[in-house]
């Protein structure tokens, strides 16, 4: 009979990348577990960690895994990818180790959170940029020789970009890793801060100077988890209320993002969705309303 491991530790200890007056800043708070030993497969494994926005700001925040091999990587879930936080506020991520089968060794999995930069660099007679900041819980997997074979030779992932962005935003539910690029270009962004709902809003990205990658382009997330990818100018109605995040992306590599508060109005909801999609029913109505009102009268 196959025995199953199921392992939870609530202990956690806390670092803090600390920040400045005004400044962004990250907080963490992980397990105190560093190192698991697995000696029979399959083996499941479930914690939490806590990220803390430190700064003044809402911002957005991604979460990066990477490990040395694909097949180890394939182990590690958690929750969620991409998420906004309010100053001073925390979000709880779940994540979870379960394989089928590996190979003996040790292995390194890195969790990053990193506050993405609202900008890249300095624009043309602004102030400074602020820069991504992260933080890391690193847990270290031990696969003893009774439970797997010795690994077959094999390129290992790059640590610098463990995993496609786009899959792991397509697979919010399964994600596995993202790639953080640091970018010293400024842009121009036009990402308003507050929308309405259904509203068509424009939204653009461009470089102050030099040419622009033909991949430049927003990933747009909203707050149930689904993912739009767009180019670096569009049109965009929301669909959802809530706090999206808008992700600035060349390929699958993030190099800035901002939050956007989309607000509910009736007055936007009846002119940019109720009247073009059901106008032409709500007039067959009122028309035969009248219509009947007028042959009632003249009965």
């Amino acid at each position: 009979m196959v025995v199953m491991h199921w392992v939870i530790i609530l202990c956690c200890l806390f670092l803090i990348v600390p920040s400045g007056a005004g400044q962004p800043g990250i907080g963490l708070s992980t397990p105190v577990v560093e190192e698991l030993v697995i000696d029979s497969f399959p083996f499941v494994y479930q914690n939490q960690f806590r990220v803390y926005n430190k700064g003044t700001e809402e911002r957005v925040f991604v979460i990066s895994v990477s490990a040395p091999y694909k097949d180890v990587l394939d182990w590690i879930t958690v929750d969620t990818s991409v998420f906004t936080l309010p100053p001073g506020e925390t979000r709880v991520i779940q994540f979870s180790v379960y394989a089928e089968s590996g190979y003996q060794g040790e292995y390194e999995i890195a969790f990053r959170p990193t506050l993405l930069p609202t900008q890249t660099a300095p624009a043309p007679g602004s102030a400074m940029a602020q820069l991504a900041m992260s933080a890391a819980y690193n847990l270290t997997l031990i696969v003893t020789e009774e439970a797997g074979s010795i690994r077959p030779p094999e390129a290992e992932v790059t640590p610098e970009k463990p995993r496609e962005l786009t899959k792991t935003v397509q697979e919010l539910e399964e994600t596995k890793a993202t790639a953080v690029r640091p970018f010293d270009t400024p842009l121009l962004i036009n990402v308003p801060a507050q929308v309405y709902q259904h509203e068509p809003t424009p939204l653009a990205v461009t470089f102050a100077e030099g040419e622009e990658p033909t991949e430049l382009g927003f990933v747009l997330v909203s707050p149930s988890g689904k993912t739009y990818s767009l180019p670096s100018e569009a049109t965009f109605s929301f669909d959802e209320k809530g706090t999206w995040s808008a992700l600035i992306v060349i390929g699958d590599e993030i190099i800035a993002g901002n939050p956007m508060e989309v607000e509910y109005s009736l007055s936007k909801d009846l002119q940019h969705r109720i009247l073009p999609q059901y106008g032409i029913f709500i007039l067959v109505i009122i028309g035969a309303g009248i219509g009947v009102f007028l042959w009632r009268r003249h009965r």
